[in-house]
């Protein structure tokens, strides 16, 4: 298998045989030698721009390359494509509304951040709604009373409930 018959035997000439071809390191085999016909290799070639090395080359095949994921519009970009590693998306977080508020905006490569929206502790009501982008307000509660002319006290006021009024007969 170190040889091949490059002519064969004519009234002009005995059989002439060749050494194979020797693949180089930046080849791979295309066709393997026969008794007949020499080895023929083919330089391997890189991954275009925009796509990633996915199989590495062998001694009889090139590398393969795939096309690099694209994030879609629910995705952030974790780790960028490289020439040996496909990019890594993952989802968006979403705020949970009137839970949570967003602080932080997402883009390409960056999350949205969303912290907790602040919670009316006894003794404040609230004044402003949270919204997707900002915190809930909270003022004290005013304190409300009956009218004593008309009215009674049955359940006392708390620190975030009016008290019960009942007119008076």
């Amino acid at each position: 298998d170190d040889e091949f018959i490059a002519y064969h035997c004519t009234q002009a000439g005995d059989t002439v045989c060749q050494a194979v071809t020797e693949c180089a390191t930046y080849e791979f085999e295309v066709k393997a030698a026969t008794g007949l016909s020499n080895r023929v290799c083919q330089n391997i070639t890189g991954c275009d721009n925009g796509s990633f090395e996915s199989a590495l080359p062998t001694s009889t095949s090139n590398r393969a390359c795939t096309p690099c994921t694209s994030c879609n519009t629910s995705q952030y970009e974790v780790n960028m494509c490289t020439v040996d590693s496909d990019r890594l998306c993952k989802l968006l977080t979403i705020c949970e509304p009137t839970v949570e508020f967003e602080t932080s905006a997402p883009n390409t490569t960056r999350n949205r951040v969303c912290i907790a929206a602040q919670i009316c502790e006894d003794g404040f009501i609230e004044s402003v709604e949270p919204t997707a982008t900002s915190d809930r307000k909270c003022i004290p509660r005013p304190v409300a009373y009956c009218n004593a002319t008309v009215e009674y006290e049955s359940v006392p006021a708390t620190s975030n409930k009016d008290p019960v009024c009942n007119t008076t007969t």
